[in-house]
């Protein structure tokens, strides 16, 4: 993790999805917990294509996983973390 001045939520959930992937307990629930201090300014930006790329992403991992959002602070969108 590095702090740049934005935040890409869409990488910290996709990257969360590709190592539930790579990981080697195919037969366990899973859980992500995306947590954040701001709107997403980088990366995929629209919740809508969000959604869809992280339910294209779920489908490619045998694991059952949940997505569990964290906005902190007041300039997290509770809106887009639904």
């Amino acid at each position: 993790l590095k702090i740049e001045g934005s935040t890409n939520l869409s990488a910290g959930l996709l990257d969360g999805i590709a190592q539930i992937r790579a990981s080697t307990f195919k037969d366990r629930p899973c859980s992500i917990l995306l947590l954040t201090d701001g709107g997403a300014t980088d990366g995929i930006t629209n919740a809508d294509q969000l959604a869809k790329r992280m339910h294209e992403e779920l489908q490619r991992v045998p694991n059952s996983v949940t997505v569990h959002t964290f906005g902190l602070g007041a300039g997290h969108s509770a809106t887009f973390l639904r």
